[in-house]
């Protein structure tokens, strides 16, 4: 979640990160998604993350994020759907 003034340099830095940033749209898809705060949603894709934790940090530390959607340290298993096969990963 962003204020809508920096979102196009924090679109940039997340880019400079590596991540792919979409502005997320609203239902109909006709302009942005606006939260209740009034701010917008930057949805980023990234392939890897080495260190989740420290991406985390580096973005929820820029002026302009309001929250970022890393929920760190909550499961202990996560479930993933392949496409031949379900993997459980623990730890």
């Amino acid at each position: 979640e962003v204020v809508g003034f920096a979102e196009r340099p924090l679109t940039l830095f997340l880019e400079s990160l590596g991540a792919r940033v979409v502005r997320r749209p609203n239902k109909a898809g006709t302009a942005p998604f606006i939260t209740d705060e009034h701010n917008l949603i930057l949805d980023c894709h990234v392939a890897r993350l080495d260190d989740p934790a420290a991406f985390a940090q580096t973005v929820i530390g820029r002026p302009g994020v309001v929250e970022h959607g890393l929920f760190l340290g909550y499961a202990t298993q996560a479930i993933v759907a392949m496409p031949d096969e379900v993997v459980v990963l623990s730890r």
